[in-house]
């Protein structure tokens, strides 16, 4: 009995022409699984990830939103910088979406980190001092709250956030 060259179950393509690997899209997955079929198909493609080709395909399958803001970012950056960039962008937007509902608690960061967030997170969404101090009062804990309440709110925030510390120094 003769042995065949190749076996039946493996397909040997000519050509590309042969076979059409469609290009992934993000629908619901995030930038960063997104990402990942990208670079398996670029792989299978044979192709570097800053090839335009794999960057159109990219850029073409992201969701409406995140294509705009890719677009606006530059498309002609590298593949890596435009999805280090979309993901960053889309966890700064929820931190910040996060701060105007007063979503933030301090939890166990120090009160000075703690307000150093709410300060960047503030200039970034626009809202003023009086807001800031609102939503530093809303979350630090509830023993500064109460301490807070004992001072009075009107000390400038420099200085209260110094108080709270050196409380907690007092404490250790």
């Amino acid at each position: 009995m003769e042995r065949p060259s190749t076996p039946p179950s493996i397909l040997r393509l000519q050509s590309d022409q042969e076979f059409e690997l469609p290009a992934p899209r993000q629908d619901d997955r995030s930038i960063s699984e997104y990402f990942k079929f990208i670079k398996f198909y670029a792989l299978l493609r044979n192709k570097d990830l800053n090839d335009v080709d794999i960057k159109v395909k990219f850029i073409v399958g992201l969701s409406p939103d995140n294509k705009k803001r890719a677009e606006e970012f530059g498309v002609k950056k590298p593949l890596k910088e435009i999805v280090k960039y979309l993901v960053r962008e889309l966890t700064l937007s929820t931190e910040i979406q996060k701060y105007k509902v007063e979503e933030l608690k301090q939890g166990n960061e120090l009160v000075r980190k703690f307000y150093q967030k709410l300060e960047r997170l503030r200039k970034l969404s626009e809202c003023d001092e009086e807001d800031l101090r609102m939503k530093i009062f809303c979350g630090i804990s509830s023993k500064n709250q109460d301490e807070v309440k004992l001072w009075g709110m009107n000390f400038p925030l420099d200085e209260l956030i110094e108080r709270l510390e050196t409380l907690k120094q007092l404490s250790e």
